[in-house]
């Protein structure tokens, strides 16, 4: 299906700003999620210091208890004690810590192991629940904490759809404008079409659209000016082409006149008299005189004319001096102009 001026502009434009949209879409969620996510990761490495702390005060390892501590944190932490090694010493979720494999090579664990702190989004493999996993670096052990997750933590790190909104809805106010601007634009650009297919077609019968006040509207302006210059010069022309034509028919001279392809596109009736004298009989074409024996001089001319534009011959028929003279013009055509009497170039 071809499309219109006005449809290529606004699918154009559309195409533009659904691009820049979806661009400024896809940089807005990702900063607002990496936003969430460091919020999140604040909260769990401020429960990571609460455990590491109470750890640290504690007289002796045999009188750490998390479970009071963990009255004082989230339901749902999960928190977990590792040390250096990679062995669990605490979990409140897995009492049983002698049953559980070695967290050493944990991702999370490992990426604390070199940066300080690592995150990691994964399944449980003791009991199966998916967690997201943040564990910290205190030199002589590792403090794990998780939140499962579920709907709630999705939620959370979930980027907020309002601006996806507001997107859309400047994008629908956008497409509107656009649709306005191409159909001012495209309705100029369709009248001109209309003036070029009217005058294609010889329909324009005067009638001149009028065009916008714009850059469009002043060159749709200058063409219908121009246009009409032109026809008022083709008439003065047209005019003058039928005075010659008065003319050579009532000149006592018989005219004829050649394309450069030696096809006839005007002659009077003198000239045909004169053709008739010449050849002997009515010819079935005009053209054919060139074929004649007695003008053979004239084919020679016309096939090889070098520096000449003129050319003068005179033949006698039927007791009648006939002076047959040639004017050979800039674009190879020719005319030929038949005479009684004597010759006027000597």
């Amino acid at each position: 299906m071809k499309l219109n001026y006005r449809q290529k502009l606004t699918l154009g434009f559309c195409i533009i700003f659904a691009f820049f949209a979806i661009g400024i879409i896809v940089i807005q969620q990702s900063q607002v999620k990496n936003y969430k996510t460091e919020a999140l990761e604040e909260k769990l490495d401020a429960y990571a210091d609460i455990a590491s702390n109470y750890i640290r005060r504690s007289v002796n390892e045999e009188e750490i208890n998390f479970d009071s501590l963990l009255t004082l944190l989230p339901a749902k932490l999960r928190l977990t004690w590792i040390e250096k090694s990679g062995q669990v010493r605490y979990d409140n979720i897995m009492h049983a810590t002698h049953q559980l494999e070695n967290h050493a090579e944990r991702p999370e664990v490992r990426e604390a192991e070199t940066k300080g702190k690592g995150i990691d989004i994964r399944k449980s493999a003791s009991n199966q629940v998916e967690y997201l996993y943040y564990a910290k670096n205190y030199n002589s052990y590792f403090i794990r904490v998780a939140l499962p997750y579920d709907i709630q933590t999705k939620a959370f790190l979930k980027p907020d759809n309002a601006f996806l909104y507001y997107i859309l809805l400047l994008f629908l106010i956008g497409l509107v404008f656009i649709n306005y601007v191409a159909r001012y634009f495209g309705r100029t650009i369709e009248e001109l079409r209309d003036f070029s297919v009217a005058i294609t077609n010889h329909s324009l019968e005067g009638v001149f659209p009028t065009f916008s006040n714009d850059e469009l509207g002043e060159i749709g302006e200058k063409i219908i000016r121009d246009y009409q210059g032109l026809k008022e010069k083709e008439s003065k022309i047209a005019l003058e082409r039928e005075k010659l034509l008065q003319h050579i028919q009532s000149s006592a001279e018989g005219i004829c006149f050649f394309t450069p392809a030696r096809k006839v596109t005007f002659y009077n009736g003198l000239f045909l008299q004169f053709v008739n004298t010449i050849l002997g009989i009515p010819p079935a074409n005009i053209s054919e005189i060139l074929d004649n024996s007695d003008l053979a001089g004239v084919k020679s001319f016309l096939d090889n004319p070098g520096n000449n534009n003129y050319f003068e011959t005179m033949l006698t028929k039927k007791e009648k001096s006939l002076v047959l003279s040639v004017n050979l013009f800039e674009d190879k055509s020719f005319e030929i102009i038949i005479n009684e009497g004597n010759p006027t170039h000597k």
